[in-house]
């Protein structure tokens, strides 16, 4: 269902719910795979194909704007601790909860210590000994100063990383079991304080500083997240007399109150951190180290020094190979991976790979297996043949619960949402639509998932929603596979789903991306998912085949057409840019003549009459002349009720005898942005008038792996 996936790489994102986040950039070394998530601007899904290159502070402003609406707190610190890291039944035999009076002293006199630091460093070293009195199974290291390899273009170097005492490896990042970030001030503050203006509005803090660092200790957590095979992790954020604990899971975070660091429960927490099951501090039991007999029979099938685990879907078990960097790069909704995977029989690592899809599913929609199950019914052609799926034990979310019944939460996010963890195996295994051999070939499997579409839409009454470059595959056979069914819709079904949209930003609709604060949203379509079609072929043909634009015209074009947005009362919206290309057809003229060319002229030109005026402004006036045009424009419309004028349009492309046989792709040169992206502009936006412009900041989250500039995004609108 995805092409051979890197290791670990994710393929759709995230969350993947709510609010729609625009496009960003993934850096080199974390080309994950986009993923399909709901239209929310996203990290995870915009980066990849988002065509801007962006930098750290724009990143991580990112990573803020990501954050926002899933923040639930302040959560008293006794019931966070009681609740996420219960005293197990041993402890409770050997006298309870309470800590030694030794303990205690030894604690607070090096807490005592750091009040009277003036330096952030200064803190560091009596952290680091109060810790080790309450938490000897694990070593507290100071990695202000040793990065771990960066993620995202964002440099991993939180201030204190803890490891397991046996880890002798302290620049594995792989290894952390938890990160605390420290601060000299309390103005530093990711949150607000009952006593500041504002909080019982919003707990997330305002100022710059306080974005600053929820943006850092957001991206320290994805990173730690995308690292390893978790549930769930913890985190600290420190300051010089005061302290919160944060607890992560796929929908959001929860945060203490902001405590006084010698409360006895900031060192209950430390002793019951020491004592908890792995799977208490977030670890997934079922990912579990090769026998060693599996791993002589792995030897044969991953050749090299390569790192695996097996990993279980029902009751079967599979090898896979873990990268650096698993999943999306957002820190909220479905995290999904994928893998090459080979199942285990007996001892035996069966040498024919399967697709592994891990996932974290939205409970409230149809499981994706079930989906799979009725295209297989209809025999829908193009799709991938469903092995295996099941949920992964009672893996599912706390965040969102824990904001439903608590009277504490300040101002309850909208975005939160029950997801579960899940696992689906497919047959095949593509190769990713940018490794098309000739544009033919190009067209050749956009039209395969075409007729995949068209057949899930009549026959299995199916309805994609979620086109994009990573969603089409090139199947073992070079023909194409459309793949991610997990937000299709049934097309009987009118309703919205929930707050947001679904898709990936830069191939979503410019109608869906239009809706903003105050309307209704629309519902997507068949002729929506058609013209994402449509975004799919241009995004590739100016990203991967010749083109005369300079590299900075190139990034200019693909920055207005693909990735632009602006924000109004919380919402994200976009797409005036994409419409006035398709009217103006003006970026066709730097692509040389080709059949290509000639069918995304002549697509635009249909996609292009959703968005003349309505009928009764276009044609005010009344006369017979008048009716023709209005009949007219109908017809023009009715081009896109069905599939049927799409998939024409392609045949008679590829009956043509004369394509070119050595245009394989290859990335065109884009120049970066020369300067951090601020959240908010005023720009002229295509069309006209002036609005409230933002260039997509960087985010995380999709199933393509596109390097640099011009990466897809996935985002919730």
């Amino acid at each position: 269902m995805s092409h051979s996936p890197p290791q670990g790489q994710s393929t759709h994102d995230t969350t993947d719910e709510p609010a729609y986040t625009p496009p960003q950039s993934l850096s080199s070394e974390h080309r994950a795979t986009l993923q399909s998530t709901p239209l929310v601007k996203k990290s995870a899904g915009t980066d990849a194909f988002t065509s801007t290159h962006v930098y750290r502070d724009s990143r991580l402003l990112d990573m803020v704007h990501e954050a926002q609406n899933h923040i639930v707190g302040p959560m008293p610190l006794k019931e966070f601790v009681d609740l996420f890291l219960p005293m197990s039944p041993s402890r409770s035999t050997r006298g309870g909860s309470k800590t030694t009076g030794s303990m205690k002293t030894k604690f607070d006199r090096e807490l005592l210590k750091m009040e009277l630091a003036t330096r952030e460093s200064d803190i560091y070293p009596h952290f680091i000994k109060a810790v080790k009195v309450a938490c000897p199974n694990f070593t507290p290291v100071n990695t202000s100063e040793q990065p771990f390899p960066s993620f995202m273009d964002i440099i991993i170097k939180p201030d204190i990383s803890f490891f397991p005492k046996s880890c002798k490896n302290h620049k594995d990042i792989t290894m952390v079991e938890m990160m605390a970030e420290f601060k000299i001030g309390d103005g530093d503050d990711a949150f607000a304080s009952p006593t500041e203006e504002g909080f019982q509005h919003n707990l997330e803090k305002l100022t710059g500083q306080g974005q600053d660092t929820l943006g850092q200790i957001t991206a320290y957590a994805t990173a730690h997240k995308c690292s390893q095979f978790r549930t769930h992790l913890f985190s600290l954020l420190i300051f010089k007399k005061h302290a919160r604990i944060l607890f992560w899971d796929c929908s959001g975070v929860v945060v203490t109150e902001r405590f006084l660091l010698r409360e006895d429960y900031f060192l209950e927490f430390f002793t019951r951190f020491n004592h908890a099951t792995k799977e208490q501090r977030g670890h997934d039991p079922t990912v579990q180290t090769l026998s060693k007999k599996e791993r002589l029979s792995a030897m044969e099938v991953f050749p090299g020094d390569v790192n695996l685990v097996k990993l279980s879907v029902g009751s079967q078990e599979y090898v896979v190979q873990r990268s650096l960097w698993m999943g999306t790069g957002s820190p909220f909704g479905r995290s999904t991976r994928t893998f090459t995977a080979h199942p285990i029989s007996g001892s035996m690592v069966d040498p024919t790979a399967v697709f592994l899809k891990d996932t974290w599913r939205v409970v409230s929609r149809e499981r994706e297996d079930l989906i799979y199950k009725k295209l297989q019914e209809k025999n829908v052609p193009f799709t991938a043949k469903l092995m295996v799926a099941d949920d992964v034990l009672d893996h599912q979310t706390k965040v969102q619960e824990i904001a439903k019944e608590r009277d504490w939460v300040v101002n309850v996010p909208k975005d939160l949402r029950k997801l579960q963890h899940f696992r689906l195996v497919l047959k095949e295994i593509g190769s990713e639509l940018l490794t098309f051999t000739s544009t033919r070939e190009l067209v050749s499997v956009i039209y395969d998932a075409l007729q995949a579409h068209k057949a899930a839409y009549e026959d299995a009454r199916v309805l994609h929603r979620d086109i994009s470059v990573g969603n089409i595959l090139i199947g073992p056979n070079r023909r194409g596979l459309l793949v991610d069914w997990d937000f299709s819709k049934d097309v009987d079904d009118n309703t919205a789903s929930a707050s947001e949209r679904t898709g990936t930003w830069q191939f979503t609709a410019a109608r869906l991306l239009r809706s903003v604060a105050g309307e209704t949203r629309p519902v997507p379509n068949l002729a929506d998912d058609l013209e994402s079609f449509l975004h799919v072929l241009t995004w590739i043909v100016f990203r991967y085949t010749s083109t005369s634009y300079s590299p900075a015209g190139l990034r200019d074009y693909m920055q207005s057409a693909f990735d632009n947005y602006y924000e109004e009362e919380g919402v994200f919206a976009g797409g005036q840019h994409k419409i006035s290309y398709l009217k103006s057809l003006e970026h066709l003229r730097s692509l040389p003549k080709s059949y290509h060319r000639r069918l995304i002229a002549y697509l635009s030109k249909a996609v292009a009459v959703r968005y003349e005026e309505k009928e009764e402004d276009l044609f005010a006036e009344d006369g017979s002349e008048n009716e023709k045009f209005i009949e007219d424009h109908r017809n023009k419309l009715a081009f896109l009720s069905s599939s049927k004028g799409f998939l024409k349009a392609f045949e008679r492309a590829l009956s043509e005898s004369d394509w070119p046989t050595n245009d394989a792709a290859k990335e065109n040169p884009i120049t970066k942005a020369k300067h951090t992206i601020s959240r908010k502009r005023t720009s002229e936006v295509l069309g006209g008038g002036q609005r409230t412009e933002d260039t997509p900041g960087p985010s995380v989250s999709k199933r393509l792996r596109l390097s640099g500039i011009g990466k897809i995004v996935k985002k919730r609108l």
